[in-house]
């Protein structure tokens, strides 16, 4: 997978980059989407970073977005929102139509 990250009035050192590249990598970790490239921008206006990040897929694109005086809040936040969009794409994906196994057994 392709991380591509952009600091915008902000210079992304490599402990910075390492620690983008690891909170991406710990939220695909467990998901069962593969996940083709992501985006990540970091800009610094005044006192205020904005993180947003994009994840593409095949079939899907998650985006998230968040803005906080710190920047490793404000990329926490990204993160979180990204599970969460996580979370939902697995429930529709999950097939809940289908009867327990139990049920089909004794019909």
């Amino acid at each position: 997978m392709n991380i591509s990250i952009v600091g915008r009035h902000f210079d992304v050192t490599e402990p910075i980059r390492s620690y983008i590249e690891d909170k991406v990598n710990a939220v695909l970790g467990g998901k069962n989407v593969v996940v083709t490239g992501a985006n990540v921008i970091i800009e610094l206006s005044k006192s205020r970073y904005t993180s947003e990040v994009v994840l593409m897929s095949k079939l899907h694109v998650l985006e998230a977005k968040a803005e906080e005086f710190d920047f490793t809040k404000s990329f926490e936040a990204v993160i979180d929102k990204l599970e969460a969009q996580f979370d939902k794409l697995k429930d529709k994906l999950h097939d809940h139509h289908t009867k327990p196994l139990r049920e089909n057994l004794e019909a």
